[in-house]
């Protein structure tokens, strides 16, 4: 039984490359939005921890807390841009790219190696 080794890579490689622009474009951008909304609860839970019970300074940290919570998007892809999202797919598909060569070059090598180990003489 012969194994069709390019075309089973290239089929793993599909797999893999649809994983990894899922991750890009989904995971990513949820990411730091969650991040941006850890940032300004760790900076209201400092000014908390500083105001010590003043009414007035709770109030004001308060008040920058509704600030800033407003600031963040009601969405991870509110505030993408075409450029965000061109940046997001270019490093998906540039990634791949590269990946794809680096390892149907190792494939290659290894190939090579191997044919060297096994040749009758």
């Amino acid at each position: 039984m012969h194994v069709n080794w390019k075309k089973g890579f290239n089929r793993v490689f599909v797999l893999v490359a649809v994983g990894w622009a899922t991750y890009i474009l989904w995971y990513v951008p949820v990411k730091q939005w969650h991040e941006r909304f850890d940032m300004a609860s760790d900076k209201w839970t400092l000014c908390l921890s500083t105001a010590s019970g003043d009414k007035i300074r709770v109030a004001e940290c308060n008040a920058e807390h509704e600030k800033d919570f407003q600031q963040i998007p009601h969405t991870a892809w509110t505030d993408f841009g075409w450029s965000s999202w061109l940046q997001l797919i270019g490093i998906a598909a540039i990634s791949l790219f590269v990946v794809y060569w680096l390892l149907r070059g190792a494939g290659f090598a290894s190939n090579w190696i191997w044919r060297g180990f096994t040749t009758r003489v």
